[in-house]
């Protein structure tokens, strides 16, 4: 071979490619996670925002709210009536909306079995309505919100009620 060596990679050579390939990757991960959580926290916003403006929607077309009776105080839906709820947006109730006007398009694939409309981390939307019309809502956790008539929130990625202490992870209609 005319005193031609051919060099070739060690052991120790592809051994310290690979980790600075493994520290590379490392390096990724924290950048990945934070744009997933972008990604999960805007497709909440949708939602969020989705169901408040079907349910303003619906208001305007029954003036009334979905499921308010007469002398109704203001209400949370919530378990079955969440279910109730999401049906009756949807145009799948002809006793709450005989026109069968779906006011909240959503994706089959977004619904749980029963029905639920979830945020990214698998929690119900929290939906409250002012039945009484004096333009403020007691939100639970976050107090009396005023001048709306439909609130909408996640619960964030923590899945807890909002408190002082991890509020800022919850996604609400009103921008808490």
């Amino acid at each position: 071979m005319n005193g031609e060596r051919r060099r070739a990679f060690t052991l120790v050579e592809m051994l310290i490619v690979m980790g600075i390939i493994g520290i590379l990757v490392a390096l990724l991960f924290p950048t990945i996670r934070t744009a997933r959580l972008a990604a999960e926290r805007t497709e909440a916003q949708r939602a969020v925002v989705a169901v408040e403006t079907a349910m303003n929607a619906y208001q305007n077309e029954y003036g009334r709210f979905p499921l308010q009776t007469s002398g109704s105080a203001d209400k949370e839906y919530a378990g079955a009536e969440y279910i109730s709820l999401i049906r009756i947006l949807r145009g799948l109730d002809a006793t709450w909306n005989p026109k069968g006007t779906p006011f909240l398009d959503v994706p089959e694939k977004k619904l749980t079995s029963e029905g639920r409309l979830q945020d990214p981390w698998d929690s119900d939307l929290r939906v409250f309505a002012d039945f009484d019309n004096n333009r403020e809502i007691n939100a639970g956790p976050y107090g009396t919100i005023r001048a709306r008539p439909v609130l909408v929130w996640s619960q964030g990625p923590d899945r807890l009620d909002a408190q002082p202490t991890n509020r800022l992870d919850d996604i609400t209609s009103w921008g808490s």
